[in-house]
């Protein structure tokens, strides 16, 4: 079970002050104590999520033990080349994330944004065999029902269970 997260939500699973930061628990909690594992790659993650002191730190832990995928970065620049020149609408700003998802094949995004969803309905953008289940709080309470092992991603093998005391003391230093 692997997620990309939107870098608009990442505060909203990792600050606890964050007003969203309940409905979005059950990722931190599936990371942490289970088999959870996060999808990072590509330039702009890199500038957008690694320049937050906090987040960079909290991904050099998780990474240490195995529960970030980072994704080859030419990959990953190679597919947002291919969808810029889609001529997709002007509020497709989310090349990176549709391009990480059709690197690794990704089965579940955390967003809370919305305006990403009609785009996981656009074939040329993803593959309809391989979108994702979107993990999110707009219009809803999130379905925690799908941070699952039906939606392991092969590609981040393998699926690390971290032991029960690492994983409540990084727990702890969020909370």
């Amino acid at each position: 079970m692997s997620a990309i997260i939107d870098t608009c939500t990442f505060a909203a699973i990792v600050n606890k002050d964050n007003e969203m930061h309940k409905d979005f628990l059950p990722v931190l909690k599936w990371i942490l104590f289970d088999k959870g594992k996060i999808i990072i790659g590509g330039k702009y993650f890199d500038t957008e999520i690694l320049r937050v002191s906090s987040f960079n730190s909290l991904i050099r832990i998780l990474s240490s033990y195995g529960k970030i995928y980072k994704t080859d970065n030419t990959l990953v620049e190679k597919e947002i080349i291919y969808l810029e020149g889609l001529c997709l609408p002007k509020d497709f700003d989310d090349s990176h994330l549709f391009a990480l998802f059709r690197v690794t094949k990704c089965r579940i995004f955390c967003t809370i944004d919305k305006r990403t969803f009609k785009y996981f309905k656009d074939e040329r953008i993803i593959d309809k065999n391989s979108k994702p289940k979107i993990y999110t709080n707009y219009g809803h309470k999130p379905n925690a029902r799908i941070l699952r092992d039906e939606y392991l991603c092969d590609l981040c093998l393998p699926h690390i269970i971290m032991a029960r005391g690492i994983a409540n003391k990084i727990y702890q230093k969020l909370e």
